[in-house]
């Protein structure tokens, strides 16, 4: 594995480079991906961003809008991306990369250099710490990085939040950033077709387990009856967890016919990584994610099957 100064060395060799966010961006790898542009744009680099899918309203600000290339150039860097099939269409690009940043311990380390912490909260949390070395941390660096780690720690409520996040949230602070009004934009200002979604995903719900397990879907149709956009839908995946008595959530989201993005919740009690391993997939003890196929009953009742075992 390598150091903070290895790759600090690294990237201040590059002339020109590639930040790679990963699919459906959050604002951990749009933050920390444009945390470090910045920087290194003013040392002089080239820098473009990457990223398969739109990136919000919420975070594309961060990057200028930017996240798109004819053709990558120089050093390949990739940002949050537990493994290279989450660069969507950049996949290939990904698998590739230079320089690999990231915070989950699924991570195999796929890149040349590979800086990967599990113990970090969010990979916003490891890119200041390359950020510092390379440049002063300011107010731009500050809000992009705050963004990053506010949002992946659900404003520092997570389990992942340690002494050391809110130690590098300090330092943030201390730029001058306004963390009331930021915060304010990150989690509760909320759009209505956002509470309409909150509503019909709240009707899907079904209990198991004398209800310490939820399982709760979201279908096509559904976010085009509300019109959500994904920013609107950023967050549903926690809304099981907020249930009383509940242990462990899993959220179904329809990608495609009898295809499921399921983002798999837990409070601690109960392994979130190890319940989507079963199918696949992987991420945090208490925040994962995998893909199921089947009719929705038959994901539904496999997720429940296994949430239950895990309990």
């Amino acid at each position: 594995m390598s150091t903070v100064e290895q790759i600090v060395c690294a990237l201040r060799q590059t002339e020109q480079c590639t930040i790679f966010m990963h699919h459906r961006p959050d604002g951990d790898t749009v933050g920390s991906a444009a945390a470090l542009g910045i920087a290194l744009r003013r040392l002089g680099k080239q820098v473009q961003y990457a990223c398969s899918d739109e990136i919000t309203p919420r975070y594309a600000p961060l990057v200028g809008g930017e996240a798109h290339f004819d053709e990558p150039c120089g050093t390949l860097i990739a940002v949050d991306i537990a493994a290279p099939d989450m660069g969507g269409r950049f996949s290939e690009y990904v698998q590739r990369a230079d320089i690999v940043i990231d915070h989950h311990g699924s991570n195999k380390g796929y890149g040349k250099l590979n800086l990967i912490c599990p113990e970090a909260a969010a990979a916003g949390e490891i890119v200041y710490e390359v950020v510092k070395a390379l440049t002063t941390v300011d107010l731009e660096i500050a809000q992009a990085l705050y963004t990053a780690i506010s949002t992946d720690t659900g404003c520092f409520r997570h389990g992942s939040t340690t002494a050391n996040t809110h130690r590098v949230a300090a330092d943030l602070m201390e730029t001058g950033l306004d963390i009331t009004a930021l915060n304010r934009k990150l989690f509760s200002i909320k759009t209505r077709a956002a509470l309409m979604m909150g509503s019909k995903l709240l009707d899907t719900l079904t209990l198991y387990n004398e209800g310490r397990v939820a399982v709760l879907f979201v279908t096509k149709s559904m976010i085009a009856e509300c019109g959500a956009t994904e920013d609107d839908m950023e967050n549903i995946a926690a809304v099981g967890m907020q249930i009383e008595g509940v242990h462990t959530a899993a959220t179904l989201r329809e990608l495609a016919e009898n295809e499921y993005k399921v983002s798999v919740r837990s409070d601690g009690s109960v392994n979130a990584a190890k319940i989507c391993a079963h199918f696949g997939g992987g991420g945090h003890p208490m925040a994962a994610g995998c893909t199921l196929r089947g009719t929705l009953d038959e994901c539904k009742e496999q997720m429940a099957r296994v949430m239950g075992e895990e309990l």
